[in-house]
């Protein structure tokens, strides 16, 4: 027969337990607690702490921003009772207009006033007192203006138009007289270039001289001035090159041709009238060096 072992004790388990338990509070520090309660110089101490301990913890994690919506509370719309509005009368003019129309029907208003409602055609239902204008319904007559004795001119004019032998021209969006016809049908001028009127009104101005041409020219175009393999002119004719580009820039008709090729030219500067001025003199001044073996043709 073979002994049994005994157990032995587990450690770990033992620590566990142990760990486990309760732990109790040393007599002396239940000794140590002091039975009376706190003086205010502690209590103002120990809020002090919390306060400080709170803004630390606000400064290390801030609170996000809530964004506060207002809502508007809807009000019921309640209807207004209107008037009655007053019925349109004989006194009604400008200073008083009518506040309204006398809603009586056809039957009523043959009963009272016979001749007058025969006078009238069945489809007219009202008219104005003050100008006669007749109206198909009474809707009409509301929003009804009295015309001015400037309107009336325009409104005669127009029925004599009308009239006349020759009938109204017919256009896209309906009838129209031949002289409105012609204003419609009459082509507009194009949109004015800003840029072009700028650069044509600093050339044409009065302190655009030759002498500022010349000048222009010596700066920039010196080379062809002085280059005797390019030039086949005398200095005679050389003198009067500057005029002759300054009269060029002036005539009629050169700055709308030679615009095209400006514009490429100065690109995003395009709106700079001097700097368009000078370029425009360089390219007169190489159109007149052009023209002139022409020049010296025509004088033999």
């Amino acid at each position: 027969m073979t002994e049994k072992k005994k157990a032995q004790p587990n450690l770990i388990e033992n620590a566990i337990g142990k760990r486990a338990e309760t732990p109790k509070t040393p007599p002396q520090v239940l000794r140590d607690v002091p039975d009376q309660p706190l003086t205010r110089d502690e209590m103002a101490t120990l809020e002090e702490l919390n306060h400080q301990t709170e803004k630390r913890l606000q400064d290390q994690y801030p609170e996000e921003p809530v964004a506060v919506t207002h809502t508007v509370p809807k009000v019921p719309i309640i209807p207004v009772s209107k008037p009655n509005p007053q019925p349109v009368t004989e006194n009604s003019s400008l200073e008083s207009p009518p506040q309204g129309i006398n809603s009586k029907t056809d039957s009523n208003l043959a009963e009272e006033s016979p001749e007058e409602f025969e006078s009238f055609p069945q489809e007219v239902k009202s008219h104005c007192v003050d100008c006669g204008v007749r109206f198909e319904f009474n809707s009409e007559l509301i929003a009804h203006k009295c015309p001015t004795p400037k309107d009336k001119i325009k409104i005669d004019n127009l029925i004599h138009e009308f009239e006349s032998p020759h009938p109204p021209q017919v256009t896209g969006s309906g009838q129209t007289f031949p002289s409105q016809a012609l204003e419609i049908t009459r082509p507009k001028p194009p949109a004015e270039d800003i840029e072009f009127t700028a650069l044509r009104n600093h050339i044409m101005d009065a302190g655009f001289v030759a002498a500022g041409v010349a000048f222009h020219i010596v700066a920039l175009c010196s080379q062809p001035m002085t280059t005797p393999s390019t030039t086949t002119w005398d200095f005679e004719d050389r003198a009067v090159i500057p005029e002759m580009v300054f009269t060029l820039l002036r005539q009629p008709g050169y700055l709308e041709g030679i615009w095209p090729s400006l514009k490429v030219v100065m690109g995003s500067n395009i709106g700079n009238d001097i700097w368009c001025a000078g370029i425009a003199t360089t390219i007169a001044f190489f159109d007149v060096i052009r023209t002139l073996p022409a020049l010296e043709e025509l004088k033999k």
